[in-house]
């Protein structure tokens, strides 16, 4: 006894005796700074926030969605899908009496409590995830390792300040607005609030949480977008052609670098994946829960943008296409589809027209800050290319689309996709034959998705030159990614004498996807996420980096006296100076007051009038579209010079953005 009591006595000195030497090494030999540990449990404290709720969204959405006959994975993203919409959905409605983060951690362990058994199954189904690449082939396992270091690159880019342009325009400043007018209200001065707020308002919810870096939940989609699609192609087809669909998908240098652009392209891309397999399941089996399930994420797509409602026209040529091949009764199916699908995307309509008299501000109609003068120049935007768009879009918007750029006379798309998703997609024809009905009918969904969502994508291109953008369709394209696979499947299987095609087009995806892991890996690189997220920078360093003298402007407006009210002309970007500034959303700000008061005086007394102190002018941004844009004939460029001249010049960035006082004369 005496014997075994020394023992633990010398036991714990030893423990002692190593605890308190480490202690005093590290005292003296710190191996990081306190700046990099204070960012690091930053990191992990946003990571936990969306995790947090995420995990609430797919508790919820398994207990809405039972769907046991799909495998595991597939299950776990189509009910963080379903849980996100119809959490999105909740907050909105709370956000309308507040933000404030009591508010939002009260939903949160509210949801936590009641939806914990359904949290705790969804949890344990990630263990299914390694089966998705466990025991693959080469190509397999070198698309698991190229993916997973491009959701990593784009995850320490989330993890920073954000870049990208629209974001900082109104997809993150929307939800710093609400914040701080403590719960939701409409925002005349971005027109762009009119636009459906699904997102902005899951946005909202991390923000009051605690997560300042609200585009990881649009990651978490991605990623989640990404395991849901490689799960039902495996499903339905095999391993090795799932992992082809999700290389097809990463291998566009865009596509990939959206996961961090905090855009509303993800989510509305979720919600087209776990709609196409509603539909599918739908058609398999006729059972008509899955068609209600359908209309609820076409709803929530929706809700993500105006533009995905384009899934409710490809939705219903599913519906009416089924109908005729079976020759069902169409308007009892189009009531299950259409209910659901109206019900949770009529609420962006009606704040819309509470707020500002039109359903579908800021578009078509009179309203709100929008009069006709601001929606002929919002909505006059010339259509770019021509006809062959009609017939041709998929290879022009693989061709030409560049990321912010053009070739030539073509169309803005905007972004790049790669070119697998086209070179393999054309050839989902090859292994028709080969197919079980099953598989048949799974292809067939994608195809009469892809193709009707491709001919509306090509018309609206006709219409308006804004509807071209690539970007606004990601909602299509996991009916592409689909497509791709089947592509790839049939290329599998030809061989010629003395070489097999299979083997061909793998080394094809090897070297455009390893091309594309590099490129997102030195844009990473170059944007500084890694040295910021070490703490050997700081987030002003990281912003001035990547966006020049922008950043000191903004910034230099929030140095102002307390009281100023900063007019920006020809500049959208508000994110960095709110709440001291408003922005000129689409650059029109000019224009429309010189169209309505035609004196410089006028115009001068009236943004008096409206409160503003300063005038911030972005000289480099005018005098590029002074020099560059021929679609300028509202702009009356000798009086804006007469007016700037008039001006006291309070402060000058580099000649490229000028703080003029409107109240000194």
């Amino acid at each position: 006894m005496q014997k075994r009591t020394s023992q633990i006595l010398i036991g714990l000195i030893v423990l002692l005796w190593l605890a308190i030497g480490l202690a005093f090494y590290f005292l003296y030999h710190r191996p990081f700074t306190p700046t990099f540990a204070s960012q690091i449990v930053l990191d992990g404290w946003q990571l936990l926030i969306v995790g947090l709720v995420v995990s609430v969204a797919g508790g919820v959405g398994k207990r809405v969605l039972r769907v046991s006959e799909l495998p595991a994975v597939a299950q776990l993203s189509m009910q963080a899908a379903m849980g996100l919409g119809i959490l999105g959905l909740v907050y909105f409605f709370g956000a309308l009496v507040s933000v404030h983060p009591v508010v939002a951690w009260g939903l949160l362990l509210t949801a936590g409590v009641i939806f914990r058994r359904e949290i705790w199954a969804w949890w344990q189904a990630w263990k299914a995830v390694p089966a998705l690449w466990r025991d693959g082939d080469g190509l397999v396992r070198f698309s698991v390792i190229s993916c997973g270091m491009i959701l990593l690159f784009t995850l320490l880019v989330v993890l920073c300040p954000p870049l990208r342009f629209d974001s900082l325009v109104y997809h993150q400043t929307l939800p710093r607005m609400y914040l701080e007018a403590g719960r939701f209200v409409y925002v005349p001065e971005l027109m762009f609030w009119g636009f459906p707020q699904l997102t902005h308002m899951l946005y909202t919810w991390v923000l009051a949480l605690g997560a300042a870096r609200m585009a990881l939940l649009t990651w978490a989609a991605g990623m989640l977008t990404i395991l849901g699609l490689i799960d039902i192609i495996r499903w339905r087809m095999s391993m090795r052609v799932a992992w082809v669909g999700a290389a097809s998908l990463l291998a566009g240098f865009s596509v990939a670098s959206s996961l961090t652009w905090g855009y509303m392209d993800w989510t509305g891309m979720l919600f087209g994946w776990a709609l196409l397999v509603a539909l599918d399941s739908w058609r398999q089996t006729m059972n008509a829960k899955w068609l209600r399930y359908a209309g609820l994420l076409t709803g929530f797509a929706f809700g993500t943008k105006y533009t995905a409602g384009i899934l409710l026209i490809t939705g219903l040529t599913v519906v009416m296409w089924q109908t005729f091949k079976i020759k069902a009764r169409l308007w009892n199916l189009l009531l299950n589809y259409l209910i659901p699908a109206g019900l949770v995307a009529l609420p962006w309509l009606i704040k819309n027209l509470i707020a500002t008299g039109n359903p579908f501000y800021p578009l078509l109609l009179r309203g709100g800050a929008m009069d006709q003068i601001r929606i002929n120049l919002f909505q006059g935007k010339p259509v770019e290319g021509n006809w062959l768009d009609l017939v041709f879009l998929p290879l022009r918007v693989t061709f030409w689309g560049i990321d912010l750029g053009t070739i030539g006379d073509a169309p803005n798309f905007e972004i790049s996709i790669g070119p697998l998703l086209l070179l393999f997609g054309a050839l989902a024809w090859l292994g028709w034959k080969h197919f079980s009905d099953e598989q048949k009918t799974f292809v067939g969904t994608a195809t009469v998705i892809g193709l009707s969502g491709l001919l509306v994508w090509a018309v609206g291109g006709r219409l308006s030159g804004y509807l071209i953008r690539t970007h606004l369709y990601f909602s299509l394209f996991p009916a592409f990614v689909i497509l791709a696979a089947v592509g790839f499947a049939g290329v599998d299987r030809l061989s010629i004498p003395g070489a097999r095609i299979g083997r061909i087009a793998a080394a094809i995806l090897v070297l455009v996807l390893a091309f594309n892991v590099i490129q997102v890996g030195m844009d990473t690189a170059q944007k500084g996420a890694l040295g910021y997220l070490l703490g050997l920078k700081s987030g002003e360093d990281y912003v001035t980096e990547n966006l020049g003298v922008y950043f000191p402007a903004m910034q230099a407006l929030k140095q102002l006296p307390e009281g100023s009210k900063v007019l920006m002309l020809w500049e959208t970007r508000g994110y960095y100076c709110m709440p001291v500034c408003d922005s000129d959303e689409v650059i029109d700000r000019w224009q429309h007051d010189w169209a309505v008061y035609g004196d410089v005086d006028a115009v001068k007394a009236a943004w008096g009038a409206e409160g503003y102190t300063h005038v911030m002018y972005f000289k480099t941004g005018a005098d590029f579209v002074r020099e560059n844009d021929t679609g300028t004939e509202g702009y009356d460029w000798g009086s804006l010079d007469e007016l700037l001249g008039s001006l006291p010049e309070v402060e000058n960035f580099n000649d490229a953005y000028v703080l003029y006082g409107l109240n000194e004369q």
